[in-house]
C-alpha cells in the first residue's frame, strides 16, 4: 500500500474535515441523517469518502485538490469551505483538537475518553461490554473521535460526555 500517490501529510485532510465540522456548526450544512446517504450525515459522508479515496482509491489525500473534489461530488458549498479554510476557522478547529488530543494523552484511534477523563484505557470498556480485558496495545477510550471516525452515527458531531469537545486523532 501506499507505493502510489503517497500523501506527504494527513493534517490536511483533517483540515478539510474540521471546515466541514465548522460549517455543520454553523448551521450551513446539515447534520440530519440522509436515506440516500445509507443514513448518514454530510459530515459522516464526507468522512467516509476522504477514507475510501485514501484505503480503496490510493488517492492523495494530503492534495487540496483530491479533498475538493470530494467536496463537489458531495455537493457542498465550495464558496463557505474556502471561507472556513481562509479564514482559520477550521485551521483553529484543528489545532483545538491537537491541544486535546495532548491533554488527555490520545495516543490513536479510536480513542474514547470516559467519565470526564476519571477513567481511561480500553480495559474499562472491553470488560463492561464483553467480559475480557483489553488487548496488549492500550488506547484511550474517546468518545468523539469522529475526524477518524467510519460511517456509523457514532462518529457524527453530537453532544457527548466530554462536554462537546471534539478530541482528534494522531
Amino acid at each position: 500500500m501506499w507505493r502510489i500517490n503517497t500523501p506527504r501529510t494527513s493534517a490536511t485532510s483533517h483540515l478539510f474535515i474540521k471546515a466541514v465540522q465548522c460549517l455543520v456548526d454553523e448551521g450551513v450544512i446539515s447534520n440530519e441523517a440522509d436515506a440516500g446517504l445509507q443514513h448518514r450525515t454530510l459530515f459522516e459522508e464526507y468522512v467516509w469518502q476522504v477514507r475510501l479515496a485514501f484505503f480503496q482509491d490510493a488517492r492523495d489525500i494530503g492534495s487540496r485538490t483530491v479533498l475538493m473534489d470530494i467536496v463537489k461530488t458531495l455537493q457542498l458549498p465550495i464558496t463557505e469551505m474556502e471561507r472556513v479554510l481562509d479564514n482559520g476557522a477550521a485551521l483553529a478547529a484543528l489545532f483545538r483538537d491537537i491541544e486535546l488530543r495532548d491533554e488527555f494523552r490520545v495516543e490513536g484511534s479510536p480513542t474514547y475518553i470516559l467519565n470526564e477523563g476519571r477513567q481511561r484505557g480500553v480495559a474499562i470498556f472491553a470488560k463492561a461490554c464483553f467480559g475480557h480485558p483489553s488487548p496488549s496495545k492500550q488506547q484511550k477510550l474517546n468518545a468523539t473521535t469522529y475526524a477518524s471516525g467510519g460511517p456509523d452515527s457514532s462518529s457524527s458531531p453530537r453532544p457527548d460526555p466530554t462536554r462537546g469537545r471534539n478530541i482528534g486523532s494522531k
